[in-house]
C-alpha cells in the first residue's frame, strides 16, 4: 500500500514538473542576443533614425549622401538640405567606402499581433554578395494581446537610415535581404525577404 502511495505521488510529482516546463516554454521569452549567418562577415553599422526633427523619405540605396532624400519638421514640412542634415547629425558625413539605405523598422504580426523587433545587426556574405539585416525579437509562445489594442492596426515604422561599411563588401552588385527571426525558449521563427539590390563602387 505504501508502496502504491509512493508511486502515485511520483506520478503526481511528474505531472506538475511537466506542467511547469511547458507553461515556461509557452510563458517566457528567451535572452534576447544578435542573429548572425554560418560564414558571414558581422558589418558595425550606423542608424540615425527619424525623429521630431528630421524624417527620411523612402528611396533606393547609394553611396551618395546627395540622393537620399529626407523632410524637416522645424518649422513646416520642407525637404532637408545639406545644411539640415549636418546640424541635425553632425556624424553623418559622405564617405567613399559607405552605402546608405533608408530602411523601416522591422515591425512583423505573429499570433494576430504586431511585434516590433528589439534590435537588429547585419551581416556580409562573401559567396553570394548578400547584405542581411537581421531583425530580433525574444517573444513567448503565449503573446496576449495588450489592453485596448482595438483592431490592431498596424503601427507605422520610423525610417532610419543605415551608413552600411563597405570596405570588406568590394565593389560589385550586392543584394539586401532582411531576415525577421522571433526567438522563442523552443522553435524559433524566421522569415527572410529580398529588400533592394545596390551596386558598391
Amino acid at each position: 500500500m505504501r508502496h502504491w502511495f509512493r508511486s502515485k505521488q511520483t506520478v503526481r510529482l511528474g505531472l506538475l514538473a511537466a506542467m511547469v516546463v511547458i507553461l515556461a516554454i509557452v510563458s517566457l521569452p528567451p535572452s534576447l542576443h544578435e542573429v548572425h549567418s554560418p560564414g558571414a562577415t558581422p558589418l558595425s553599422v550606423a542608424a540615425f533614425d527619424s525623429d521630431a526633427s528630421i524624417g527620411w523619405l523612402s528611396g533606393g540605396p547609394s553611396q551618395s549622401l546627395a540622393d537620399i532624400k529626407c523632410v524637416s519638421y522645424v518649422s513646416q514640412p520642407t525637404r532637408c538640405d545639406a545644411n539640415a542634415l549636418s546640424n541635425h547629425f553632425p556624424e553623418l558625413t559622405q564617405h567613399p567606402q559607405v552605402l546608405y539605405l533608408i530602411w523601416p523598422h522591422c515591425i512583423w504580426i505573429e499570433n494576430g499581433n504586431y511585434v516590433k523587433s528589439q534590435g537588429f545587426n547585419l551581416d556580409f556574405l562573401p559567396a553570394t554578395r548578400t547584405l542581411v539585416i537581421h531583425c530580433y525579437a525574444a517573444t513567448p509562445w503565449l503573446l496576449l494581446p495588450p489592453p485596448n489594442s482595438g483592431s490592431g492596426t498596424r503601427p507605422s515604422p520610423l525610417r532610419a537610415l543605415l551608413a552600411i561599411p563597405t570596405a570588406s563588401i568590394g565593389a560589385g552588385d550586392v543584394k539586401i535581404w532582411e531576415n525577421d527571426r522571433l526567438e522563442h525558449l523552443v522553435g524559433d521563427q524566421s522569415t527572410e525577404f529580398q529588400v533592394a539590390t545596390a551596386t558598391v563602387s
